[in-house]
Order: structure tokens, then C-alpha cells, then sequence
């Protein structure tokens, strides 16, 4: 806790670890989406791909639940977010892909921007049905609430990047 105007703020620690790394086809993805869902597209520029940040959705209203004075965790049925709602994210999502960005530096010399929100993976559509995706999934603990996120990166946006990976470990 801290105080701030003679209010005391408390403090929420956040935790994000990789839980898993995948390989699949991106129509697999798209059925795996849930709905609705918080899945924010983002353009790699250098290959001019788009890849896309699925946030659930229960982590997004805590996010902003907990940024507006509020508990983490309170709503326990996903719904879509408010125009206000996805306004407030949407800059908690630019930093993630600046923070992303950062992370890719030691491979490639990405830029990722913001593009737009969708709430159904069907209308994502960054990739042909068939095309392999990279899924990157994290699970995000804020206090004692734990949630889901991922990051689905088509491969043939990563194609350079991976053949170089691939020849510096052989």
C-alpha cells in the first residue's frame, strides 16, 4: 500500500509466465476461440502479416475493474466490453505490444501496431485455414486470480527469423 493524496492505494502483483509454445493449423485456432472474446489484431510490419492478442475476457474487466479503484476477479461470466471499457485496454494493449516488441528485439527488429478489436475469431481471418500458426500462451496471475492469454503469430511472417533459429541450433 501507498498513499496518493492522502488516499491509501494498494498495490496488485501481476505474474505472466509462458505456459505453453505450439505449432497447429490456424483453423484450430479459430474453433478454439471462445465467444465472445477479447482478441486485439496487430500488424508485423516488417512482413506486413497481421498475428493477434487473444486476452480472456474475465482478465480484461479485471484489468479494468482493478485500474478504476475496483477487485481484481469480481465478474465471473464473460460479456463484451463497453466502448469506454475498450478504450481503457486498448492502451494496456499498446504496451503489451511495445513490451512484445522489446522481447522479439534479440531475433528480429519487429514493429507491431495496434490495428483493431474483434470479439469472434471468425472475423480475425490473419491467415489461410490451413497455414501453421505459432500460439504462444501465457497464463496471467493478478492476486490469486488466474487467467488465460495468447498470441498467435502465422509462420509464414516468422519464416526468416525461424530458418535463421533453426540454423544457429543445428
Amino acid at each position: 500500500s501507498e498513499r496518493r493524496n492522502g488516499k491509501t492505494c494498494s498495490s496488485t502483483t501481476v505474474n505472466i509466465s509462458v505456459a505453453s509454445i505450439d505449432q497447429l493449423f490456424y483453423s484450430e485456432f479459430v474453433l478454439s476461440i471462445g465467444s465472445p472474446r477479447c482478441l486485439y489484431v496487430f500488424r508485423i510490419v516488417e512482413s506486413d502479416a497481421f498475428a493477434v492478442l487473444e486476452l480472456n475476457p474475465q482478465l480484461v474487466l479485471s484489468i479494468v475493474s482493478r485500474l478504476l479503484g475496483g477487485p481484481v476477479g469480481e465478474e465471473k461470466t464473460p460479456r463484451l466490453l463497453t466502448q469506454i471499457e475498450q478504450t481503457i485496454i486498448k492502451g494496456i494493449t499498446n504496451r503489451a505490444l511495445s513490451d512484445l516488441q522489446k522481447a522479439w528485439k534479440t531475433i528480429a527488429p519487429f514493429t507491431f501496431q495496434h490495428e483493431r478489436y474483434e470479439t469472434e475469431g471468425e472475423f480475425v481471418q490473419i491467415a489461410p485455414a490451413s497455414e501453421i500458426i505459432l500460439l504462444v500462451s501465457l497464463e496471467v496471475s493478478i492476486g490469486d486470480q488466474k487467467f488465460m492469454m495468447n498470441i498467435c503469430f502465422p509462420t509464414f511472417a516468422l519464416e526468416d527469423e525461424l530458418a535463421k533459429l533453426n540454423a544457429g541450433s543445428a
